[in-house]
């Protein structure tokens, strides 16, 4: 089946994102919420479709977003109307529905959204101003048993020193201490989380805190403002009392009634993304690990495509010195490449910094830098190809890559400029989108991956990838194929698989500029990207040929998370 739409753009455009994704016409009622008794709620969950599917669960933040664990039950035994009951306590909740365990599909009854995935939301007891923010709503009222800590004695000197400076200098002051000293500040026992923010003043903060997450669990703490007159904030904490894995937001808490606005902390030595929004990471510096940057709300050079973060992978020993320049890998779905181990939809982040870690350090690899581009929800339409799939200037999104993704990177950071230092790569129509620029400006991208393409989109005047590469010919661009198996669609594998085959009969050579892999039994998802992404990752810097051109490298020791 394939869906048009007339008020977006008039290319053509298939409803088959995830490639065994059903298009059924969707609809039901909104969620019924009733009380059971003091604190517990009832909350039924409705989906009704014209065509029959086999299976649907609900899955969400209240029960891990397992796509598998909170089924509805076939109430006309004919696949097309489901329903089923949970108790919950009170809160703001998200939720998608799973069709067939691989379609995620938001409520179509439930006009109420939230993030760059377009999450259903419902509020079970509360009303939406008591939490306004996503994160802060999901908190323990509880603070960490155990958890506050006396400041370090290089904070209380630090604090010192400000408090004595002359007001005109606290400043500039403040600002060359934290740029010396990552945040947060590790001491013997203690983790010290410091924020300067003019931001809080001019919102008139009624109040800061730090919110502290992990998975399943997020607390919430009013820092301190040792000096009345500077917009500094600091908190001391425990570091046994601190979760695994935990990450942390500033939120500023302001206006009658209370709203709040999370601030991610600018001078975290690591930033992630968790549920599709950038988070910092509450880590002690390493020279042997890697880090993420993020540089927030770059302004694309021309053209009205909405501003976005870019993250911004540095491989372990960056900045320890030397003269050393480092290859680029841009990837799109930016916020989905890191280590989230829950989203996007249950499936947990492709892991990449994680995994580029193990690849350097075990020696498969140079060192690399990774730029992450986050979707937005205009995702089919940037990624897809465009009015005219053979040009690359009317394109937003190419230009964005060209006109200001590569240089914002370029100038801030030590890269090779070549294209054979360049490469990009994706899934579904991130991989669409990477062979597209990499055919059009093979002077700039010098290697591409895709993961799992979605070949069957066209552009307004019918012609798609394989026209594109029909009238381009060989290119000195060395490409990484891929697809599963699984599904209703086999993931896309007949058509990756004659792509395979017109780029051999275009001249690229197997192991030497073009590698393929077929992943038998493999899904549309990110947890088999994650599985198969050393692949494209060694292919593109490995240290040595030989490893480059085998598509059976070995997998680093420490599996990702499954």
């Amino acid at each position: 089946m394939v869906c048009t739409t007339d008020n977006v753009r008039p290319y053509i455009v298939s409803c088959a994102v995830l490639i065994d994704m059903l298009c059924p016409v969707v609809w039901g009622k909104e969620p019924d919420v009733k009380q059971l008794r003091p604190g517990r709620f009832s909350v039924t969950f409705f989906f009704e479709t014209t065509e029959p599917v086999r299976t649907v669960h609900v899955a969400g933040n209240f029960n891990g977003w397992s796509s598998s664990e909170t089924a509805l039950a076939d109430i006309d035994g004919k696949g097309h109307s489901w329903a089923v009951s949970a108790e919950l306590a009170p809160g703001r909740y998200e939720y998608k529905f799973v069709l067939n365990h691989t379609h995620w599909e938001s409520d179509p009854a439930n006009r109420l959204q939230t993030g760059p995935y377009g999450n259903s939301l419902v509020y079970v007891g509360v009303e939406p101003q008591e939490v306004p923010d996503d994160e802060v709503g999901r908190l323990s009222a509880e603070a960490l048993p155990g958890a506050w800590a006396e400041h370090p004695l290089a904070v209380v000197e630090f604090l010192q020193h400000v408090r004595e400076a002359d007001s005109s200098e606290r400043a500039l002051m403040i600002e060359n201490w934290m740029s010396h000293h990552p945040m947060p500040h590790y001491s013997e026992s203690a983790v010290t989380f410091i924020l300067f923010s003019p931001l809080a003043s001019i919102l008139g903060a009624r109040e800061l805190d730090l919110v502290i997450s992990a998975v399943g669990q997020a607390t919430a703490h009013t820092m301190h403002r040792p000096l009345s007159d500077v917009p500094l904030f600091v908190l001391t904490v425990n570091q046994a009392a601190l979760p695994p894995e935990a990450t942390y937001l500033f939120a500023v808490v302001s206006g009658t009634p209370k709203r709040r606005r999370q601030i991610v902390d600018p001078y975290a030595w690591s930033v992630s993304s968790r549920a599709g929004r950038p988070v910092g990471m509450v880590t002690r510096p390493d020279k042997e690990k890697g880090r993420i940057e993020l540089i927030p709300k770059v302004q694309p050079a021309k053209g009205s495509m909405r501003r976005r973060d870019l993250y911004v992978y540095l491989p372990p020993g960056y900045g320890s010195g030397g003269h050393r320049r480092f290859p680029v890998l841009y990837m799109h779905d930016g916020q989905n490449c890191w280590d989230d181990p829950v989203h996007p939809f249950g499936h947990g982040g492709w892991q990449v910094n994680r995994i580029a870690d193990r690849l350097i350090h075990e020696g498969l690899v140079e060192p690399f830098i990774v730029v992450g581009i986050p979707n937005t929800p205009e995702r089919q339409l940037e990624y897809g190809p465009g009015e005219d799939i053979f040009s690359a200037d009317g394109h937003t999104y190419l230009q964005f890559l060209i006109d200001t993704a590569k240089p914002t990177i370029d100038s801030r950071y030590p890269t090779r400029l070549g294209p054979e230092d360049t490469a990009l790569m994706g899934s579904s129509m991130g991989g669409n989108i990477s062979l597209q620029a990499a055919l059009l400006r093979p002077d700039i991208f010098g290697a591409v991956g895709c993961l799992s393409p979605a070949l069957q989109f066209k552009d307004r005047h019918d012609q798609g990838y394989f026209d594109l590469l029909e009238k381009i010919g060989r290119v000195p661009v060395k490409i990484y194929l891929d697809s599963g198996t699984a599904g209703r669609g086999q993931d896309g594998a007949p058509l990756t698989r004659r792509l395979g085959e017109a780029l051999i009969q275009q001249g690229w050579r197997e192991g030497h500029d073009l590698l393929r892999f077929e992943d038998a039994g493999a899904e549309h998802n990110e947890r088999a990207w994650r599985a198969r992404v050393f692949r494209p990752l060694t292919f593109f810097f490995a240290v040595n040929e030989n490893e480059a051109a085998s598509s059976s490298v070995i997998m680093p020791t420490t599996q990702p998370i499954p």
